[in-house]
């Protein structure tokens, strides 16, 4: 195997990735909300659009920042190493 740098991150690709990441993370808040709410029928209510949204908005904070850490990524790595990785 042998190391190699990641001395640049495609933007689009990143926010993308990361909207993903950050959506599933929301999906799985909103199935911990809406499991809590469960008992009542107000909750019940915020649980279901728990689930619909929290995904949503979460995903749209994770497009946000990873074009912001994409960005951020490839402006600090001028001045330091990247990021090693191991390929085949």
């Amino acid at each position: 195997m042998t190391q190699r740098e990641i001395t640049k991150v495609d933007i689009v690709s990143t926010a993308k990735v990361f909207a993903a990441m950050y959506g599933t993370i929301g999906f799985v808040a909103g199935l911990f909300i809406a499991l809590l709410g469960a008992g009542t029928p107000i909750l019940s209510g915020i649980g279901f659009l728990a689930v619909i949204l929290l995904p949503i908005v979460y995903g749209f904070m994770g497009l946000i920042s990873g074009i912001i850490m994409a960005i951020l990524y490839n402006f600090v790595v001028k001045y330091t190493d990247g990021i090693k990785v191991e390929v085949n």
